[in-house]
């Protein structure tokens, strides 16, 4: 379990939350602090994912709040019995448990510690599972209205699979690029296609 400190209370959420963390690990819950706000517990499904997190998130800027990132005592988050509502009305409190955009799998933990856990935050943003006529300006349009910087450029790799389409973002800095990632990962567009944009090298 993870305590996150130092976020913008009136921007982030649970699922804002998971959008990041989820790229270095199956998240199970995320739960904010109401009586310490820009403060939040995450439940990671293990220690090595934990571990990612606090090497390449602690000390990140987002949304003008440089946030922290260090192991709770609590050995997991407890279900609450009354779920408040965070300042956006959505629950302070969330399980990520069965979520299908928890992607990873531990049959091989040596491998994923060397491909994911030296991939701190760049500028450039991969995405994936995009309508396949999807458009850079579509994307661009995506960012801006979910209240992120637009990308700089973007490319699209080659497109053998016809049922969605995938790519790169340039986007003007690091922080730009976290921003728009918890902003629009997962987010719906043109279905049945979904948007996925996930962190990339750089």
């Amino acid at each position: 379990v993870l305590m996150v400190y130092g976020l913008n209370h009136e921007k982030m959420n649970c699922e804002r939350i998971f959008n990041l963390f989820c790229l270095y690990g199956n998240v199970i819950k995320v739960k904010f602090l109401t009586n310490k706000p820009g403060a939040c517990m995450v439940q990671m499904s293990d220690k090595i994912a934990s571990e990612m997190i606090i090497r390449n998130l602690s000390g990140a800027t987002i949304f003008d709040n440089k946030i922290n990132i260090m192991f709770s005592k609590h050995p997991f988050i407890a279900d609450s019995s009354v779920v408040t509502a965070l300042p956006d009305s959505s629950p302070s409190a969330m399980n990520f448990a069965d979520n299908r955009n928890n992607r990873f799998k531990y049959d091989n933990m040596p491998f994923l510690d060397s491909v994911v856990g030296y991939q701190p935050p760049t500028r450039m943003l991969h995405f994936f599972n995009a309508p396949p006529n999807c458009t850079v300006d579509q994307l661009r349009d995506v960012s801006t209205k979910a209240g992120a910087l637009a990308p700089l450029k973007g490319t699209f790799f080659s497109k053998a699979n016809t049922k969605s389409s995938a790519g790169l973002l340039e986007m003007p800095d690091i922080r730009s690029a976290m921003e728009a990632l918890i902003l629009t990962n997962h987010y719906t567009i043109n279905p049945p296609g979904n948007l996925y944009p996930n962190q990339g090298r750089g």
